[in-house]
């Protein structure tokens, strides 16, 4: 992991109680590397490896709340996940990242991606939905799966954060597919405003100042 020089964790907001719920846990790169290209070049069990050493990383921190570790699609597919999963003595949540993958899977790759997501609500693991577009609703009924929650794509959030009514209707169009919702972008005063007044349960955002922690050596 040589070329991670530290982690980001961005606070989760419960709207609820407007108190901190958990962190999501982002890798810094050196600047010299791209993020996108990194992490697409990057395998399942690499990707896997990540999310351990992320853990490994944080062991001994005194954070309160839920991390959120980001997983691909692909992963879920690596035999065996839910055992090498086990060992984690912190509340988390696994977060799938790349959900515009399910636009690219047969029939048969859902079913498989299906399997997956139920070996691990079999085990105890929650599983939340990253960057979620309105145009990934065919591919999710067909899935028919209930994630246990899904973060709405922060680009979908902005285009509608002046109207209400769009806001309310995409929250309850998300919800079909999630227990909880969770909307990424907020960034002003406004934006809190906003989520403030619709029926979402979870905001995320640059709002929210980031905690930056350095890779041990």
């Amino acid at each position: 992991m040589k070329e991670i020089k530290g982690i980001r964790l961005q606070p989760i907001i419960d709207l609820h109680s407007e108190k901190t719920f958990g962190y999501e846990v982002l890798s810094e790169l050196s600047p010299d590397v791209d993020n996108e290209i990194w992490f697409h070049q990057q395998s399942p069990d690499r990707l896997l490896a990540l999310h351990q050493w992320q853990l490994q990383q944080l062991e001994t921190l005194p954070l309160n709340g839920t991390l959120f570790l980001n997983l691909p699609l692909a992963a879920l597919q690596l035999p065996g996940l839910e055992q090498q999963l086990a060992g984690e003595n912190r509340q988390t949540v696994i977060e799938l990242q790349d959900p515009e993958m399910l636009l690219t899977l047969s029939e048969r790759q859902l079913s498989r991606l299906r399997q997956g997501l139920s070996a691990l609500s079999l085990a105890g693991f929650a599983v939340w939905l990253d960057d979620y577009r309105p145009c990934y609703n065919a591919v999710l009924n067909q899935l028919d799966w209930r994630f246990d929650g899904i973060k709405i794509d922060k680009h979908v959030f902005q285009q509608r954060r002046h109207s209400q009514e769009a806001l309310i209707r995409l929250i309850g169009d998300t919800r079909k597919y999630g227990g909880k919702i969770l909307v990424e972008g907020v960034e002003t005063a406004g934006d809190l405003f906003a989520v403030l007044q619709s029926p979402a349960d979870m905001a995320q955002g640059f709002f929210w100042p980031e905690i930056r922690i350095p890779a041990a050596a």
